[in-house]
């Protein structure tokens, strides 16, 4: 192209644009390297005289594409210059005047770049309403077109968030505009995506064309799952207002409306859903699974909750999918403590229903690590309902150490070592433990050895009773001498049986608490209120101690007390959360 008659465009000097026509009739051979023609410049730039007396004076510019394919009522529509758009549409028809026909017209509005998008694809991408209005009303067939990734423009106009678009289409091609979008999208599926969309807008699109309410995209959801999904409880109403049926339909995977809310944890659009039609809440997904299963795999305990405290959604507690796995199965192995508290506390609930591998709930819970005391809750509530594959596998482990045990004692009667043996390899944990009592009961020894050469108060250093304890004669020092050998003692038995090692260690060190306890009292006698401090500290840990034993669910707890153990351990229950 001319460099100066480009700049000219740029610039919009008509002067010069006179001057070039007067001098050399060829605006048409006029091309940048991408194929632009000077109408293409002007109208990028905005310089609506300088397009509008190009065009008038050299009309072939109008049809003439760059090498994107794009005329110069693309670039005006995508610029959003409204008036360039209308001064092109006038142009076009004043060429086909004299034919009585719009064919001049309707292959300009319906020319198509390399990317097959109209002039309007352009318009609504850009969020021009007056182009829109204007295209729209100058070739309503134009409406349908659709663009090589399948848009048509009323999709193009909403996926770019431009709401009201679609209205001015709609208008002035009630029947023939399509909303069409790619991968089987609608437009009501793209504006059921965004966060904030307008329901009048939504209202716009199901009176237009209620057929879109059943139309499902490649995944097979239809507009009421996007809206199940996204939790829109005011489209799921105009939905299923216009057609409740719609709440049958399931997408490719099986799943309904009931499944995708359940498991986003949308609560109130369940409740919509079952209010309209309450036979729904038993569909099943293509694994069986129920609206109940999808709340535990979302991880959703108000949702859980809700459903469990609705008739009849709460008969889904004990049904069982593909894989025999009831919800609680799902809540074990996924350690969702929440929903585990939640379903083993509902009066109907099952929880001794083996899967189709033959475990229980419980079995299932017991494959994974568990840690803190919200797992030891959940193992307390699961407890006691072992599966037929667990109990066999209890009782193969007993036999297998049966015949160990006894294998072991043929190879000690022929072994020429008479030395005590450990099979590290029948329980390497047990030996574990017994080491770490070890430790304990060395420390545990060391102290008491040492109080016992070190005595409180000191020792008489002349006399018929030199060499005995100062304080000896208090019952103080007797309660402090006492605990201290009565460590030593459990220390040897310890060595003697394995058995009772770790009782003896825990009593050891109550004994050694208790004696330093005493110890700091004889020494400590005339300060009353220092002295008796130490007993109530070893009060305290030792109530806290047994405290634990008979609360935690997590141990076994003690026999004698199974009645009150259990009432204190609904308490801790009722009151630890995930």
């Amino acid at each position: 192209m001319d460099p100066n008659l480009y700049l000219a465009a740029m610039k919009g000097d008509l002067v010069f644009l006179r001057t070039f026509q007067e001098t050399s009739n060829n605006l048409e051979s006029q091309l940048t390297p991408s194929q632009d023609t000077v109408l293409h410049v002007a109208t990028e730039f905005h310089q609506a005289e300088f397009a509008t007396a190009a065009a008038n004076d050299c009309p072939p510019l109008l049809w003439q594409v760059n090498s994107s394919g794009d005329t110069a009522l693309h670039i005006a529509a995508r610029e959003r210059h409204a008036d360039l758009v209308t001064q092109f549409i006038a142009c076009a028809r004043n060429a086909d005047e004299g034919t009585g026909e719009s064919k001049h017209l309707e292959e300009l509005v319906r020319s198509v770049n390399l990317k097959k998008d109209t002039a309007l694809h352009c318009a609504a991408r850009s969020g021009c309403f007056k182009s829109v209005r204007r295209l729209a009303k100058a070739d309503p067939e134009v409406c349908s077109f659709v663009n090589s990734a399948d848009e048509s423009p009323i999709y193009v106009g909403i996926a770019s968030q431009f709401w009201g678009i679609h209205q001015h289409i709609i208008k002035y091609a009630p029947s023939s505009a399509l909303y069409k979008g790619p991968r089987g999208l609608t437009a009501l599926h793209q504006i059921l995506t965004f966060n904030i969309c307008p329901l009048e807008e939504i209202e716009i699109l199901v009176k237009w064309r209620p057929e879109m309410i059943r139309e499902g995209d490649d995944l097979g959801m239809i507009p009421l799952h996007y809206a199940a999904l996204r939790g829109k409880i005011d489209a799921i109403k105009l939905f299923i207002q216009y057609d409740s049926s719609a709440i049958y339909l399931l997408t490719n995977n099986g799943e309904s409306a009931l499944h995708i809310a359940a498991f986003q944890g949308y609560s109130n659009a369940l409740k919509e859903l079952i209010n309209c039609r309450p036979d729904c809440y038993n569909l099943i997904d293509n694994k069986g699974r129920t609206p109940l299963h999808a709340a535990v795999l979302g991880k959703r305990r108000a949702t859980v909750e809700f459903i469990l405290k609705t008739p009849p959604l709460e008969r889904l507690i004990n049904k069982q999918d593909c894989d025999g796995n009831t919800t609680l199965h799902l809540a074990a192995l996924h350690k969702f403590y929440d929903a585990i508290e939640v379903i083993t506390n509902h009066k109907i609930a099952t929880w001794q229903i083996a899967n189709n591998e033959f475990s229980t709930p419980f079995d299932v819970y017991k494959k994974h690590d568990q840690e803190g005391l919200k797992a030891a809750v959940a193992c307390y509530n699961l407890k006691n309902f072992k599966g037929p594959l667990a109990v066999q596998q209890y009782a193969s482990g007993k036999l297998e150490k049966m015949n160990k045990e006894a294998e072991n004692a043929r190879e000690e009667e022929t072994s020429t070592n008479n030395k005590l043996k450990l099979d590290k390899s029948s329980d390497f944990g047990l030996e574990s433990a017994l080491e770490v009592n070890l430790l304990v009961a060395m420390l545990v020894a060391t102290v008491t050895f040492a109080a016992g050469f070190t005595v409180p108060g000191g020792f008489i250093s002349s006399g018929e009773q030199e060499g005995l304890a100062i304080l000896t004669k208090k019952p103080s020092f007797v309660v402090f001498t006492v605990p201290g050998g009565f460590i030593a003692r459990h220390e040897e038995a310890r060595v003697r049986y394995i058995g009772i090692a770790a009782d003896s260690t825990t009593v050891a060190i109550l004994a050694m608490v208790l004696a330093f306890c005493s110890g700091t009292y004889v020494v400590l006698t005339k300060s009353t209120p220092l002295s008796v401090t130490p007993y109530i500290m070893t009060a305290f840990f030792m109530v806290l101690y047994f405290a634990l034993l008979v609360a935690d669910p997590g141990v076994d707890g003690l026999p004698c007390l199974c009645g009150f153990q259990r009432f204190i351990r609904g308490i801790v229950i009722r009151h630890v959360r995930c």
